[in-house]
């Protein structure tokens, strides 16, 4: 769920795996093959390298925090409002947080928490795979045989580097938005197209993340008080406290 989270990772692959690539219609094809190869500013995609390593969740150590929301032009059932989500991870001991669920993955267990759903999932430490992140020094290179143009904007205090497609078959926009002096990236932003009506904008779907921090420390200890969920005698679990009538799943 949480590579949501990575609007980049969502939308690039989206494209990029088998099975997921959409048909274009003739005037996409058409518009494509008039289009001429961009040629992008060195020193603007270094910056661009640069902040992407400030938020790369592949890291062995990380915290990151923020607020996602998806708007979805065709189906407003699909939309995401102000979805809160924490991301802690050393090693293999993490916590994840997304809106009512919490998932805590540390000291030889893993306890999933539904609050929305009032139910406690709970089995052995479970070894995480991390999604793969598309390569950044591979990533222009794919960005630019697909026609983005590439855009550096400063207002104030924050830099937005963009790559724009109007005609892009899956995507139209990338964009992080990060501060100036920091170089810490506070916004993740990515606007799909709908395929089957490419030239209206009141179509499209936008994922927007705005990230309140992310740093490369990580305390997992801070929410080990989820353990207070059950109470383990032998080989024997019950719910105790506020999750006393949540179901309990023992896997």
């Amino acid at each position: 769920m949480l590579m949501a989270v990575t609007a980049f990772t969502w939308a690039f692959e989206r494209k990029a795996l088998p099975g997921q690539t959409e048909q274009p219609t003739e005037n996409i094809k058409h518009a494509l093959l008039t289009q001429k190869t961009p040629v992008y500013d060195k020193a603007v995609l270094q910056k661009f390298e640069a902040v992407c390593q400030t938020f790369n969740m592949q890291k062995k150590v990380f915290t990151c925090s923020g607020v996602i929301n998806v708007t979805d032009g065709v189906d407003s059932s699909k939309n995401v409002k102000n979805l809160v989500f924490t991301m802690c991870k050393n090693g293999s001991d993490c916590f994840y947080q997304f809106g009512h669920t919490e998932i805590l993955n540390a000291r030889g267990m893993y306890i999933c928490i539904e609050n929305d759903q009032k139910r406690v999932i709970v089995t052995t430490q479970k070894s995480f795979i991390d999604a793969p992140l598309p390569d950044i020094s591979q990533m222009s290179k794919v960005l630019s045989a697909d026609y983005y143009n590439l855009t550096d904007t400063v207002t104030g205090k924050n830099e937005t580097i963009a790559f724009v497609n109007e005609r892009h078959i899956t995507c139209k926009e990338y964009a992080l938005t990060f501060d100036t002096l920091s170089k810490k990236v506070n916004r993740v932003y990515a606007r799909l197209t709908n395929i089957k009506a490419p030239d209206r904008k009141d179509n499209e779907k936008t994922i927007a993340i705005t990230v309140g921090e992310c740093s490369d420390t990580a305390d997992v200890g801070k929410y080990l008080d989820r353990y207070t969920a059950i109470q383990k005698t032998g080989s024997s679990i019950k719910l105790t406290g506020r999750y006393a009538g949540y179901e309990l799943i023992n896997l």
